[in-house]
């Protein structure tokens, strides 16, 4: 029997147990509110509350009394225990919706953007789909995808901030997406490795101490080592903390007009790069990136040999999971050396429907129920980071389902917000100039005054080549 029958049979008998209890009242809709109108008919009467769950039921059971077969395909990425939990959510609600097929289509982060933009090209895309903000830009030259949330009488939008799904999920002011959660940045750090090495995992490391250290677990052992860092990462791990940690801004303008660096700047940076990457106890970036979007496969991590990685929060789940949650702590990115501490943030991933789908009421319930439905809430966890949704959060902390970590991750972000990118720093054209010259860097194939005119003649071509 595979993993997906036996999460599917334990959910299912979970299930029905629940439909056997009592049902829970108020916030956000519970399991028993979701199933309810399929088993029996509603009491009328009660308070304003009851009313409202009578009202919820009753949407729902539009979905769920339907006995015409939908199948729906839900592509998202992750880890292996993201992939878990969002197959044993799918099943908690087709056992709910009898007539609901969803097809799971699932994979690691690396390569996932550029199949999605194949899928759209062919217009065969996923009725579902995860999406990272950062690729709106490219998304909106596309046309128009994605459904209109707001225009979605199934879709509450009451535990989401105006400003963030106006800054974060909208294109051209239509919502076209909702965050799954919030990102918080840094260090994920392995305890066995700071314990054995003596290194307080509560500092915070400079540029330049991150390099002596690096040097000292060296000295140490020689199969050790402090950091790994794929070659995919460099310009979001590395470049860009690097920039903002010295200037308090991005290399591209505000209005992505032009590179804002000057040629010194750049010089200068790339100079660290390659010493950082040339440093014994860094891991070779050659080998790290055998391990793109999968840094917990990395035997050194598991073998306790690295010390850290620098990720976003919504991957602790797969870190934690291959070295256990008591040997995962974090803590904030490297800094200059009496520079600003600037700590980026973001949704973890969002999430969007298809203008494409056949059945765009099931699809838009099925999206609200994962995210605001305390069943599903909990299934899921924090394996996307901890949820955007306020009453989500706070059902999970309520019921200690938020870890430490994790709250520590997401909140020096928030105390330190680094600016929101400018837009085309996510274009993946000008993406792809940036990491493959980031790369040339950290080989030494180029040096840094070259490589510095170079970024500022490319990325600046590029830009007008698109604003043409």
């Amino acid at each position: 029997m595979n993993k997906r029958n036996r999460i599917s049979m334990a959910v299912s008998a979970l299930l029905i147990t629940g439909l056997l209890s009592a049902c829970n009242a108020g916030g956000s809709n519970t399991t028993a509110q979701t199933i309810a109108p399929a088993q029996s008919s509603a009491t009328e009467g009660g308070s304003s509350e009851a009313a409202t769950s009578l009202d919820t039921q009753v949407s729902m059971a539009e979905t769920a009394d339907n006995s015409t077969p939908v199948t729906l395909r839900f592509m998202w990425w992750g880890g292996d225990s993201r992939h878990e939990a969002t197959l044993s959510a799918i099943d908690t609600y087709t056992a709910a919706h009898p007539n609901v097929t969803i097809e799971a289509e699932y994979q690691a982060m690396d390569g996932y953007q550029q199949k999605l933009m194949t899928q759209i090209s062919g217009g065969n895309q996923a009725d579902i789909i995860q999406l990272d903000y950062v690729w709106f830009p490219d998304l909106a030259r596309q046309g128009d995808l994605f459904l209109d949330l707001k225009a979605q009488s199934n879709i509450d939008l009451s535990g989401y901030s105006e400003s963030f799904l106006a800054d974060y999920c909208s294109i051209n002011g239509t919502l076209i997406s909702l965050p799954m959660g919030t990102n918080g940045f840094g260090l994920i750090m392995n305890k066995a490795f700071f314990e054995k090495h003596s290194l307080d995992p509560s500092q915070t490391f400079t540029w330049d101490s991150l390099i002596e250290t690096a040097e000292k677990v060296n000295a140490e052992d020689s199969g050790d080592y402090l950091m790994s860092i794929e070659s995919s990462s460099l310009t979001g791990m590395i470049f860009e903390p690097y920039i903002l940690s010295n200037y308090g801004y991005y290399w591209l303008t505000d209005d992505s007009s032009a590179v804002r660096l000057t040629e010194e700047q750049l010089t200068e940076t790339f100079t660290y790069m390659q010493k950082l990457f040339s440093t014994p106890g860094i891991q070779p970036l050659g080998e790290a990136s055998l391990f793109a979007s999968q840094m917990e496969q990395n035997p050194i991590w598991a073998n306790n040999q690295l010390g850290f990685t620098i990720d976003w929060s919504g991957t602790l789940g797969k870190y934690s999971s291959v070295i256990g949650e008591d040997n995962l702590v974090v803590g904030k990115p490297p800094v200059s050396e009496g520079g600003q501490e600037l700590i980026p943030t973001k949704p973890s991933m969002v999430i969007s429907v298809s203008q494409l789908t056949s059945a765009p009421e099931v699809a838009t319930d099925f999206i609200n129920w994962m995210l605001t439905d305390n069943q599903a809430v909990e299934i899921l966890g924090t394996q996307r980071s901890v949820p955007t949704n306020t009453n989500a959060l706070a059902h999970l902390q309520e019921i200690g389902a938020v870890s430490e970590p994790m709250s520590q991750m997401v909140q020096q972000s928030m105390d330190q917000p680094a600016p929101a990118p400018p837009a085309l720093a996510a274009n993946s054209e000008v993406s792809e100039i940036v990491s493959n010259l980031l790369e040339e860097v950290a080989y030494k194939s180029v040096t840094p005054s070259d490589a510095a005119q170079q970024f500022i003649e490319s990325v600046n071509s590029k830009i007008q080549e698109l604003q043409s």
